[in-house]
C-alpha cells in the first residue's frame, strides 16, 4: 500500500495488538450476556478489531478480542485474496469479515488424525511454529446482530477458528506447539533447506 493508505490507517488510531507476556492474553475470556450483544460497549469492541484488520502493514486472518485489551469472547476472521495468495492451504473459498460472539468449539476428529501445520500469531511476531489441529469441527455463537448459529467448518478455516478460540481460553501457539518448530520468519527458507538436506527437527 502507499503512503496515504498508511497514513489513513495510523489516523484511525488502531488499537495495538497486545505481545506474549501481557496477563490478559493468559486469561479465560468473559461471555457477554445475550441482552449486551448489540451494546454500544460490544459494537466499539468490534469497531476496533475492525481496524485492525485494516491494516496495510499485514495480512490479518484472525483476530481475538483479548489481543487487542479486551477480556471478552469474541473472535474474527476473513480469508481474502491476499490470504490465498500467501497461504497454499487456504483454499480458493473467500471468507468475508465475520465476528464471533462467545463462540463454542467441538472438535470432530481423533486426535491420531490431526494435521500438523505452522501457525503465527499477531501476539507473537515474526515467528512462527508447528500446531496440530482438527480438521473437522463444530462451531456455534452469535453474530453481531444477536442470532445463535451452527455449522460444521473444515479445513484451514477451521484451523484458523480454533487458533482464535484458544486466545480465548489463554492459550498461545507456543503453548501447544510441536517441539522444536518454534522459527524466526527471517529463517524459514533456511529452515526449509536445512530439513530438505536431511537433517532432524
Amino acid at each position: 500500500m502507499g503512503l496515504i493508505s498508511k497514513l489513513r490507517y495510523f489516523i484511525s488510531k488502531p488499537p495495538k495488538v497486545l505481545s506474549v507476556g501481557h496477563p490478559i492474553l493468559r486469561i479465560k475470556s468473559k461471555d457477554i450476556p445475550v441482552s449486551e450483544v448489540n451494546s454500544s460497549k460490544t459494537k466499539e469492541v468490534i469497531s476496533q478489531m475492525k481496524k485492525v484488520f485494516q491494516s496495510p502493514f499485514a495480512e490479518i486472518v484472525g483476530l481475538s478480542a483479548p489481543q487487542i485489551g479486551h477480556n471478552l469472547s469474541i473472535i474474527a476472521y476473513q480469508i481474502n485474496s491476499k490470504a490465498q495468495e500467501y497461504v497454499p492451504t487456504v483454499g480458493k473459498k473467500e471468507v468475508p469479515l465475520t465476528f464471533v460472539i462467545n463462540p463454542k468449539v467441538t472438535l470432530l476428529d481423533d486426535e491420531k488424525t490431526f494435521i500438523p501445520s505452522y501457525e503465527a500469531c499477531e501476539s507473537i511476531p515474526q515467528y512462527n511454529c508447528v500446531v496440530s489441529r482438527s480438521n473437522n469441527i463444530r462451531f456455534e455463537g452469535f453474530d453481531v446482530n444477536g442470532n445463535k448459529f451452527e455449522k460444521h467448518v473444515s479445513g484451514y478455516l477451521a484451523r484458523v477458528i480454533q487458533h482464535e478460540f484458544d486466545h480465548l481460553q489463554g492459550i498461545l501457539i507456543t503453548d501447544c506447539m510441536e517441539k522444536k518448530s518454534l522459527r524466526h520468519n527471517k529463517y524459514i527458507d533456511e529452515y526449509e533447506m536445512y530439513i530438505s538436506a536431511g537433517h532432524k527437527k
